[in-house]
């Protein structure tokens, strides 16, 4: 059994609110005051899975429940307005979010951040891969796979009327090739820093896409404020790669770009 170890002092009734201090008994209270988790993690300045896991184990502690776990359902029209307004949001890149949607299905937050890294077309002022690369991939894809069926197959990569270069074929996938070492490279600092991985994928990627929210402690309920100033400068640092393209911004910083 853990012992439970309470801190508390004799004042007058004027200073009764400070007679108590245990951060189990401040993590209940601040819970009980926001009515969520990612409020209550806020409020005390600690992140969302830090104070989920700490109810988890004082629950498994003390062998009785301390919140009452629930789960809510939209009615059809609320589900309807709040899914289709969100995935636009996000997937769009344009960050707007009016609810706590990591309280939904696992499957909605994470499919919706996915598709902020496709859903944004060459032309908008949206990050991420943009659609017509992954257009461009899905057929160079198809045309390989025909190619290994039938080697003597002249099948070009066409976009409409169009037949697409094979040089710009060979740059979308050197930017797929970028892109993924950039997130997986900028979100395994972040991880370095002790950031649990969650909060660290989806703040980079988040960043990379230019999306706004992720999920854990930077989801829709919280914000960036719970990073170190050395986490929100490599967050940063992604959101400049993602805004100026991630291959144009790279080239930059090459000796030969600047060689007269």
């Amino acid at each position: 059994m853990h012992k439970v170890q309470l801190a508390y002092t004799l004042a007058p009734q004027r200073d009764a609110d400070r007679a108590l201090h245990h951060p189990l008994i401040a993590m209940l209270a601040a819970l009980h005051a926001s009515g969520s988790i990612s409020a209550a993690a806020r409020e005390l300045g600690l992140s969302y899975r830090h104070v989920w896991g700490e109810l988890k184990r004082w629950e498994s502690e003390l062998g009785q429940p301390l919140v009452l776990w629930a789960k809510g359902v939209y009615g059809p029209v609320d589900a309807l307005r709040n899914g289709m307004f969100h995935a636009i949001s996000v997937g769009s890149t344009t960050g707007y979010a009016t609810v706590d949607y990591l309280a939904w299905p696992v499957f909605a937050p994470l499919f919706m951040l996915l598709l902020s890294s496709v859903a944004t077309s060459a032309g908008s002022a949206g990050c991420g891969i943009k659609m017509v690369r992954v257009l461009i991939l899905v057929k160079q894809a198809r045309r390989e796979m025909t190619r290994l069926v039938h080697p003597r197959a002249v099948q070009p990569v066409t976009l409409g009327a169009m037949v697409v270069d094979h040089r710009v074929i060979f740059s979308v996938l050197a930017f797929m090739l970028v892109y993924g070492v950039t997130t997986i490279s900028l979100a395994m600092l972040l991880v370095l820093t002790d950031l649990d991985p969650v909060t660290a994928f989806s703040a980079v990627l988040a960043s990379v896409n230019c999306t706004g929210p992720g999920l854990g402690s930077v989801g829709p309920a919280g914000n960036f404020s719970v990073l170190t100033d050395f986490q929100v400068w490599v967050c940063t640092f992604a959101m400049v790669l993602g805004r100026l393209e991630l291959l144009s911004f790279i080239a930059l910083l090459t000796p030969s770009f600047w060689r007269k």
